[in-house]
C-alpha cells in the first residue's frame, strides 16, 4: 500500500513537473513571439519616421494605416492568447489541485475500511499532544484488537475477513460520531480511537 502511495505521489510530482515545463515553454514562446511583433512595430516606426522627413501625405497615410493596422492585431492577438492561456493555467491548476486532493486523502485512509491510516493517527496523536495544555479535558486513547480474527480468515478466506473488518470499522464509526472523535484503523485487526473531551 505504502509503494502504491509513493507512485501515486511520484506520479502526481511528474504531472506537476509536466505542468511547469509547460508553462515554462509557453512562456518562453509568448516571449518570443512578443519580441518578433515589437520588432516588427520598431521597423514600421522607423518607416514612418522616414515617411515624416520627406513629408509626402500619401505614402504618410499609407505609412499611418500600415503601422495602425499593426498594432491593433498585435494587440487582438496578445489579448487573446492571453486570454487562452489563462484559462489553460486555470484548468490545469484545477485538475492539479485535485490529483494533489486525492494524494493527501490516499496518504491519510485506510483503503479497506475508509477509516484513517496509522499515518494519520500519529499525525493526530501529536497534535493532541501538544493541545493538551489547553484542553479542559484529557482525551482517551482506545485500542481495539479483534479476538480470533485469524480464524475467521483461515475458515472462510480473506474476503470473508476484510467483509468482518469493514463491518467492525463501521460499528466503531457509528459509536465514535462527534466531531472530536478520530478513529483509525491501526493495522491488521486493530483499531484505534482518539476520543476527546472524555474520561476512561
Amino acid at each position: 500500500r505504502r509503494r502504491e502511495e509513493r507512485d501515486y505521489v511520484v506520479r502526481s510530482s511528474g504531472n506537476m513537473k509536466s505542468a511547469l515545463q509547460a508553462f515554462a515553454q509557453c512562456l518562453s514562446a509568448t516571449i518570443t513571439e512578443d519580441k518578433m511583433a515589437d520588432t516588427r512595430m520598431e521597423i514600421e516606426l522607423e518607416r514612418l519616421v522616414d515617411v515624416v522627413g520627406k513629408r509626402s501625405p500619401d505614402v504618410l497615410e499609407q505609412q499611418l494605416g500600415v503601422l495602425v493596422s499593426l498594432v491593433k492585431t498585435t494587440v487582438s492577438r496578445r489579448r487573446d492568447r492571453e486570454k487562452r492561456q489563462v484559462q489553460d493555467l486555470g484548468r490545469r491548476l484545477v485538475e492539479l489541485k485535485a490529483e494533489l486532493e486525492v494524494a493527501r486523502t490516499q496518504a491519510i485512509q485506510d483503503p479497506l475500511t475508509e477509516l484513517y491510516n496509522r499515518a494519520a493517527l500519529s499525525d493526530e496523536l501529536e497534535r493532541v499532544a501538544s493541545l493538551a495544555a489547553f484542553m479542559s479535558a484529557e482525551p482517551c486513547l482506545l485500542l481495539l484488537d479483534v479476538d480470533h480474527f485469524k480464524g475467521v480468515n483461515d475458515r472462510y478466506g480473506h474476503p470473508a475477513g476484510d467483509a468482518v473488518l469493514k463491518a467492525l470499522a463501521d460499528n466503531i464509526a457509528r459509536h465514535f460520531m462527534r466531531r472530536e472523535d478520530f478513529v483509525a484503523r491501526y493495522g491488521g485487526e486493530e483499531f484505534a480511537v482518539v476520543a476527546r473531551e472524555s474520561t476512561l
